[in-house]
């Protein structure tokens, strides 16, 4: 008779802030998990709303659902000391995030768990996600792909991984550090320390999570944005890479200023091709130039 041995423990955290409408749905849809061997971590980082009531109504069924489950409330001190906080709670071989406003499909976890045990060479796991509106309505899919990434991959934007799609080997996530206090785009940050570490990454093409896509997003926050990622690639300005990753960077900013400010956005390009005139000829530029004549025109068709 062969033997299994016993499933690892799975550390899943759900940091949370200002999520009433939502944090239920994104409970429920982890003790509905078709894994078994699930330990939850949930953080309320100082809600103004009704979060903390809303967690504790399933309180019970958590702790019936799960190995083990840990429930904190405290003042709020932003999303990075919430998920150090976590981190130094979980137990698991493996660890897995996600945002209170999102939730989990039922086989991600053991999906994931399955890719570990024939990939042991591998450290972290994504893959991809519906894209559901305030109402939960998936607006658009987001497939993932099936492969490896790389650091450079991740450096330059070649490649990007749908953070709540995570499982990553709790050693490797630790090893790496803790996450600096009030950073944003804090998931690029950790991606790419533990790339550069030597870690290997991996993606699926099958959606695992519903990415609830609203105004508060930190994704919309262009200024932000733009000012977090040149803060996160400085830890690697000796890299040979570097002033390529700026020009990456610039053409996020570039991209993501496209439907507010079409001049500002030109600007930002120009200063892309100043950077790095090769750039020009990849992919995303591409992409951004083709959007960039269309939306004049789109603009026209629309004019009553």
């Amino acid at each position: 008779m062969i033997e299994f041995s016993p499933k690892p423990l799975v550390s899943i955290v759900i940091p949370c802030y200002n999520h009433e409408k939502y944090v239920q749905k994104c409970i429920v849809s982890v003790m509905e998990q078709d894994y078994e061997n699930i330990e939850l971590i949930i953080i309320d980082d100082g809600s103004k709303d009704g979060s903390v009531s809303k967690i504790e109504e399933l309180v019970e069924e958590c702790e019936g659902r799960f190995v083990r489950f840990e429930f904190r409330a405290r003042p709020n001190k932003g999303l990075c000391a919430t998920l150090n906080e976590a981190i130094e709670w979980c137990k698991g071989e493996f660890y897995s995030a996600i945002a209170s406003d999102d939730m989990m499909l039922p086989g991600k976890t053991s999906l994931q768990v399955q890719y570990f045990q024939k990939h042991p060479e591998c450290d972290a796991v994504f893959g991809g996600m519906y894209i559901i509106d305030d109402n939960g309505k998936v607006v658009k899919t987001r497939k993932g792909f099936n492969g490896f990434v790389s650091f450079k991959d991740l450096f330059l934007m070649k490649r990007s991984l749908a953070t709540p799609t995570q499982m990553i080997r709790l050693k490797k996530l630790t090893s790496a550090g803790l996450y600096p206090q009030g950073l944003y785009i804090e998931d690029w940050y950790m991606w790419l320390r533990i790339s550069h570490a030597g870690s290997i990454i991996s993606s699926l093409d099958t959606p695992l999570i519903y990415y609830r896509r609203h105004e508060s997003n930190m994704s919309g926050k262009v200024d932000v944005m733009s000012a977090a990622r040149k803060i996160i690639i400085a830890d690697y300005k000796d890299h040979s890479l570097y002033r390529k990753a700026q020009a990456a960077c610039q053409l996020s900013e570039a991209i993501d200023l496209q439907s507010s400010s079409q001049k500002k956005s030109l600007y930002a390009f120009m200063r892309v091709l100043r950077l790095n005139p090769f750039a020009l000829f990849e992919k995303r530029s591409f992409n951004y130039i083709i959007k960039i004549l269309y939306l004049p025109i789109k603009s026209k068709l629309f004019v009553r």
